[in-house]
Formats: structure tokens, sequence, C-alpha cells
């Protein structure tokens, strides 16, 4: 076997909205991903109500793992490590999920602390081409928690995970089809008193402790990839014009506006999102926009590189 194959590993990552997968090759603190997949599976839907994963949800979960596993084998990787973060943290039944993973791909489960992911997510961020060099706030915002990370110089100085979620949010809320404009203020007001109650005080001293002070945002994760294949209006996964898209806060403002005035079909049928995403991507557009506004910030900046980077970096 030779060197560049012996580096090849694989992660599976295990969300509460979706499994991902990134096989790739590393080599001196790069990652070059070879093979990647993502997956819904609506792991934590009504684990919020029943504090437990439910069985069909570990079932398609199963299904999905089994099939990531055979991707990863036939690219000849090394190792397969699968990572699991909000949901599985939150589950009573976490050993269910554990005993799913080893059956259908061979490994153990790692259930990650909120504060491991963060820095996952932070490292894997920072691998990204321009984003090594300075000072970063990066957000995760995922179907249970939002991770949110400050780093300079690879080191990572701020990490928490709060309990602020799409999968959450959607649970927790009921509105029409297509939403009303008050029903989206509504959400926005409660999610800002939340930004205000508990991350403000939280970010305030580490985000202005820089001079000049951190002023944008970088989002990781499916709800910003979305949001910006949304906005080139293409279903296609082209990583470089991801990486690059800018959302001012007037811009998120006005595609979350657009998101929120059409029905759940016409979601469904929008170029450049899924649609089985078409529900939860509100919510999505929603945080990120808070976030924006509770923390004086003025930019949106993407990456498509997160926990799955962070943890191979790791490996």
């Amino acid at each position: 076997m030779s060197n560049a194959v012996s580096n090849i590993r694989a992660v599976i990552d295990i969300g509460t909205n979706s499994v991902k997968l990134l096989v790739a090759e590393t080599a001196e603190g790069s990652v070059r991903p070879l093979h990647e997949a993502s997956e819904q599976t609506r792991l934590g839907r009504g684990l919020y109500e029943t504090g437990r994963l439910s069985a069909q949800s570990l079932r398609v979960t199963a299904r999905v793992l089994e099939r990531y596993a055979t991707d990863a084998n036939n690219l000849e990787s090394r190792s397969i490590r699968v990572v699991a973060t909000s949901a599985a943290r939150d589950a009573k039944n976490g050993d269910e999920l554990a005993d799913v993973v080893k059956q259908s791909t061979g490994s153990g489960l790692e259930i990650i602390s909120g504060d491991q992911e963060a820095s996952w997510v932070y490292r894997g961020v920072s691998s990204q081409s321009g984003m090594s060099g300075q000072p970063l706030l990066v957000s995760d915002v995922g179907g249970g928690s939002t991770e949110l990370i400050i780093g300079d110089q690879g080191e990572c100085r701020f990490a928490h995970s709060f309990q602020l979620g799409t999968v959450r949010q959607l649970e927790d809320t009921t509105h029409s089809d297509p939403p009303s404009h008050a029903e989206l203020n509504t959400t926005l007001d409660r999610l800002g008193n939340r930004i205000r109650e508990e991350i403000v005080p939280r970010l305030r001293e580490p985000l202005t402790s820089y001079n000049p002070a951190i002023d944008s945002i970088v989002g990781v994760g499916g709800t910003t990839t979305f949001l910006a294949r949304i906005n080139h209006a293409t279903d296609e996964f082209n990583r470089k014009q991801i990486e690059t898209t800018r959302f001012e806060t007037a811009d998120l403002k006005t595609l979350t506006e657009k998101l929120w005035n059409l029905s759940l079909d016409q979601r469904r049928n929008l170029p450049g999102l899924p649609p089985n995403r078409a529900d939860v991507i509100l919510f999505g557009a929603a945080i990120y926009l808070a976030l924006l506004t509770e923390l004086n910030l003025k930019t949106l900046l993407v990456s498509t590189r997160g926990v799955r980077f962070g943890a191979l970096l790791d490996s």
C-alpha cells in the first residue's frame, strides 16, 4: 500500500438533522477531500419531547451508516471515525445509537462534548485558504445546538455550545404555510431575546478584545451551504463558489424574508435547497440573521469545513 493510500481516512458525523461522510487524504495539516456525502436522517425528530431517539430514526441512520462504511472501505480508508453531537448527547438511549454504529460500521461511537465539537469546527474552518491568519468568529448552526467559537492564529480562544438549533426551533414553533410576516418577526424577537440573554454576555469581551474588532461571522455547516446555493440558484456543490459567498446583514434579511414568504412546496422547489431541508431552512436563516443583528456584526461568510475536517486533522 502506498503512502498516499495509507493517509486516507474517513469521518462520519452523526448530527441531529443529518449524517455526513468525509473521506479524505491528510498530510501535513491539510485535508484533501476524496468523497463527501450528506443525508438527512432527522435523528433528533421527537427527541425534545420524549428524551429518546426513535426506533425509526435509528433504523434510517443505520442504513446510511452501512452505505457510508462501504463507500469508505471502497476508497481504501485506513480507518472510519464515527462521531455524534447534540442529539446523542441529549438522548437517554445514546447506547442504542452506539450499538447501531458498531453493527453498521464496525467502529465505536464517540459522543463528543459541545466544547470538543466547537474546537474541531474551528480547526476545520482554519484549514480553509485565507482563514488561518486572522481572528475568526465561527458558528455552526445545527439541528440541536449552535456552536460559537473565537480563534486566532490556529488557537481556539473561546468555544461554547448553546442549545439553539433548527430542529429544536421547528418543533417549538407553530407557523402558517406560508408563514406570515408577523410570525417571522415573532421568531426573530424570540431568538433575539435568547441571544441577548445567553450569548451576548459571553461573547462581548472576547469579540471586542481584538483591534480592529471582529465584524463578521463564518458560518459552517448545512445551513450556510444551502443559503449560498440558494443565493446562486444552483444545486451544484461548488466548494469555491460556496466559500466565496458573502452576505451583508441586509442581504441575509432579504433572503430570510424571501424564504419565509414561500410555502413549503415552493421552498421544496427552490434551486440549491434539498426538498427535505425546506422546513428547517426557515430557522437556520433566522438564527443567523438574529446573530448578526444582536452581535452587531456586518457580514456572514461561508465555510464548508467543520467537524469532519477538524476530526481528521485531530486523528
